[in-house]
């Protein structure tokens, strides 16, 4: 009965395992009976959009990103109007070194995604893997005016000034961090690492 189930109602199953954050449940559903997922209606409540984007977050976080790409194309083919959708496209791309298919993901989130500060991270990110290091820097601090609380983005700063050799300034960014989150683990080991290298010069 299950199994005549999974046939006949596909997305429905792929839901249940996506809301049980069951990733390799959804990627061998998708392998038995990707013939009966068409997922090429664009409708109100964008159902098939929403189960191509768990199939490409199940690929996604089984590092499957050829397929996740796939599907997060077809996401976007479907609901070109979801931020989510397009802001898993950049990451993607990013983690498929496509930086133009990234950077044009975000051009269009920068107008809808201004004040989330994931965004501008991960705009940042990209500036970073394509050698704009003064550009990821503006993009990290653009998150955290967004956020002032955003941890990553301090971090990031740190990293850059620290790869640069800039361990003061590196210091500075992880001190701050630290303020805001005084029991952090990863904080304080990177805090101590700086420190470390400050002292040894």
């Amino acid at each position: 009965m299950q199994k005549a189930g999974q046939e006949q109602y596909p997305e429905a199953w792929i839901h249940y395992y996506y809301l049980r954050q069951n990733f390799r449940a959804i990627l061998n559903h998708h392998k038995l009976y990707s013939t009966n997922l068409e997922l090429n209606k664009k409708s109100y409540d964008n159902a098939h959009a929403w189960t191509a984007f768990r199939i490409a977050e199940a690929a996604n976080q089984t590092r499957d990103y050829k397929l996740a790409w796939t599907y997060i194309e077809k996401a976007i083919d479907l609901a070109p109007y979801i931020p989510e959708f397009r802001s898993k496209a950049a990451v993607l791309a990013i983690k498929n070194r496509d930086f133009a298919a990234a950077n044009t993901q975000f051009e269009k989130l920068e107008k809808v995604l201004i004040y989330d500060p994931s965004m501008w991270n991960n705009r940042g990110f990209l500036m970073e893997n394509t050698g704009q290091e003064n550009q990821a820097l503006k993009a990290y601090q653009q998150a955290i005016d967004v956020d002032p609380l955003y941890l990553p983005a301090y971090v990031k700063i740190t990293g850059i000034f620290a790869r640069k050799g800039e361990f003061q300034n590196a210091l500075e960014w992880i001190n701050k961090a630290q303020r805001i989150a005084p029991n952090n683990q990863e904080i304080l080991e990177i805090q101590s690492w700086v420190v470390q290298q400050i002292n040894t010069k």
